[in-house]
């Protein structure tokens, strides 16, 4: 069974996210404000 995440925003839905757009979005939210490099993301997101 396939796992569906969803994210919610004032005025911009974000539904059906993939377990890995989630995990980037998490982590993104938590750490708001600082700037990463493309392969620091896929470091994070990846492994």
């Amino acid at each position: 069974m396939k796992a569906i995440y969803t994210a919610r925003l004032p005025g911009c839905p974000l539904h059906h996210l993939t377990s890995k757009e989630f995990e980037l979005l998490e982590y993104l939210a938590q750490l708001a404000g600082r700037v990463f490099t493309p392969a620091q993301l896929l470091h994070e997101v990846v492994g």
